[in-house]
């Protein structure tokens, strides 16, 4: 799968599940999805370092980064409003892949 299709299916997915485009949190939690399905990582302890690079890559701090998915998460649909990001983003995914 190449890299436009991939971004593709992830914004289709969150979408799916409720969560609007118009956050900033949808492009991060994009970006920790990609990252995670382009590096084979499922480990929770590695969400830290994702959202360490997310933050950087928009220079800002990685609390924030974590604050907004956090945020879109909470607003999206009742099926994965209650999850923490990091189930959140590994059943992505699980789902997209």
């Amino acid at each position: 799968m190449d890299n436009k299709e991939l971004k593709k299916k992830i914004h289709d997915y969150l979408l799916k599940v409720g969560i609007k485009p118009h956050n900033s949190g949808f492009i991060y939690l994009s970006d920790a999805i990609e990252m995670m399905i382009e590096k084979n990582m499922l480990k929770p302890k590695m969400y830290s370092v994702i959202y360490q690079k997310i933050a950087s890559k928009y220079s800002m701090h990685w609390s924030r980064v974590e604050r907004c998915i956090r945020y879109v998460i909470k607003k999206s649909n009742d099926e994965v409003k209650s999850m923490k990001p990091g189930h959140f983003v590994a059943m992505a995914v699980l789902e997209v892949k």
